[in-house]
């Protein structure tokens, strides 16, 4: 009961402290901070250099992505536009401007493959055509359509191209008579002119009667092992 006593006596008569003087007058060292000033100043240091990255980064994607929309005007030569696109090739940054508003074609087409064997047969494998599918089979046929109809005749594709004849070849690898040539052809129809009285189904355009050898592969001993 005494020792009660003391210890409210003690804790009556005790001065009261700040936040401050108390960790000043604290025997825990982890209670201490370091200098105010000291830590103040290396925290707007830091601060202000993470402002200086996060500005100079926000500036700089902004100012390449518009040298990039530059170089995809029509008044930017091909020359030019070769060299403003490389400025974003390390960081796989390109924007075509016109992929939300393309031009309309004006010529219908499709790719086929053409694989000759050593006795002269020709196999012709022809590359999905939406218009002879089903809309499930588009559905399911659309991303190799997109690949072997629309990039590998594109100029742009053109390393691909041997890689993908090498692919078909050794599909059609026959030990009797074995593949000696893959052929890639372009074949074409122009669009018909559009007007308000006449209307043109899918199934019903012109014949694709225009044929354009792209790429032709001789096929090697190795490219079938």
């Amino acid at each position: 009961m005494a020792d009660k006593s003391k210890s409210s006596a003690f804790y009556s008569n005790a001065p009261l402290l700040s936040y401050e003087q108390a960790l000043k007058t604290s025997s825990i060292d982890d209670l201490r901070p370091p200098s105010p000033v000291n830590h103040d100043g290396h925290n707007r240091d830091r601060k202000r250099l993470q402002r200086y990255i996060f500005n100079g980064a926000v500036i700089g994607f902004l100012g390449l992505a518009t040298i990039l929309g530059v170089a995809e005007l029509p008044v930017v030569s091909e020359e030019s536009r070769k060299k403003l696109v490389l400025l974003g090739a390390p960081l796989g940054m390109r924007q075509a401007w016109r992929l939300f508003a393309p031009n309309l074609r004006t010529v219908n087409w499709h790719t086929l493959a053409l694989i000759e064997t050593a006795d002269g047969t020709i196999k012709a494998r022809e590359f999905p055509r939406m218009e002879k599918l089903s809309l499930f089979d588009r559905f399911l046929q659309e991303k190799k359509r997109s690949v072997l109809g629309e990039r590998l005749p594109n100029n742009v594709y053109k390393r691909f191209r041997p890689a993908v004849a090498r692919f078909y070849a050794r599909a059609n690898a026959d030990a009797d008579n074995p593949p000696v040539r893959v052929t890639f052809v372009f074949a074409s129809a122009p669009d018909l002119t559009f007007n308000g009285k006449n209307f043109y189904y899918r199934d019903q355009l012109p014949a694709h009667i225009f044929k354009q050898v792209y790429f032709d592969y001789q096929v090697k001993a190795d490219d079938l092992r």
